[in-house]
């Protein structure tokens, strides 16, 4: 949702649905940022998760068959929505202090390596993101609820 485009319906009838649904801010915990199979196995060469989402039996099925899902993948992974429009985001992870791009990790599905590669995309764009993992702590915010509460005080 917080990269998503708009989905308010300025001429319903119905007075929530004509609120916008574009946020003033987010902070996630662990996020899966991707679910394309191809991106994630360059991340995170030990990933193996999430082949469930599109009725798929595993992983390896997933890789197979990514072409005839890439629609859904696109559709539902967030770092393919995220723009210089995004609200400012607080990605907040546990996992290995040593987490790098291309590392074996011992919970690749919630990796601190989903994070690095959408705070990078969103740093390039322009978009104001904090990145905190075990070991790299934000020294301004201990979590994602110290996050919120800053920002929504603005």
């Amino acid at each position: 949702l917080a990269f998503h485009d708009d989905m308010a319906k300025p001429k319903s009838d119905d007075p929530i649905a004509r609120e916008s649904t574009r946020l003033y801010c987010a902070a996630v915990n662990g996020a899966q940022t991707s679910l394309d199979p191809k991106e994630l196995k360059e991340w995170l060469p030990n990933y193996t998760y999430g082949a469930h989402a599109f009725g798929l039996k595993s992983f390896k099925e997933l890789e197979e068959k990514r072409e005839s899902v890439l629609k859904w993948i696109k559709e539902y992974s967030p770092i393919e929505h995220a723009t210089k429009d995004a609200p400012p985001i607080g990605l907040f992870y546990g996992g290995s202090k040593d987490a790098k791009v291309g590392g074996i990790h011992p919970d690749p599905t919630h990796s601190p390596v989903m994070g690095m590669k959408l705070a990078e995309k969103l740093k390039d764009l322009g978009v104001d993101v904090v990145l905190s993992y075990t070991g790299h702590p934000d020294p301004r915010y201990p979590n994602s609820q110290a996050y919120l509460i800053e920002r929504l005080r603005k």
